[in-house]
């Protein structure tokens, strides 16, 4: 598993070239916490939901379901990138 630091230096890409990213998508990914620590008690996930929500209304994302867990986040929403 490559660290934060190494992530930093990438600079190839991750994209399919053969996909358009320019049109609406939908999306599913995963954040986790560093180590997989349970950082993300009751009062975060409350707060992770809110700026969800903010960034959502702002960039017109549709957010179609939010995982929050102690150690990782699991949201899916429509958007063109």
């Amino acid at each position: 598993m490559e660290s934060n630091t190494d992530f930093a230096k990438r600079k190839e890409t991750i994209r399919f070239k053969s996909f358009d990213y320019s049109s609406v998508n939908a999306y599913f990914f995963t954040i986790c916490t560093n180590d997989k620590k349970k950082y993300l008690d009751k009062s975060i996930q409350e707060t992770i939901r809110v700026a969800i929500e903010t960034v959502s209304q702002k960039y017109s994302i549709h957010v179609h379901a939010v995982s929050i867990s102690l150690n990782h986040i699991h949201p899916s929403q429509n958007m063109s990138v």
